[in-house]
């Protein structure tokens, strides 16, 4: 599990965590999003929900 703090203010879910993730694809991060894997503040969120400043995915 990782654990980051969001600074980015309505930027794609899928597109921030490709950014802070490098390792992951932005198909493979879309496929975590859509599989249930992917929790924003404790809630499961759609791929292109907009971050918010200073929450953590």
């Amino acid at each position: 599990m990782r654990k980051i703090e969001v600074e980015e203010n309505g930027i794609r879910l899928d597109k921030f965590i490709s950014i802070k993730c490098t390792d992951l694809s932005r198909t493979m991060i879309q496929k975590l999003i859509e599989d249930k894997k992917i929790h924003v503040n404790g809630k499961l969120r759609k791929t292109f929900c907009k971050s918010k400043t200073r929450r953590h995915c």
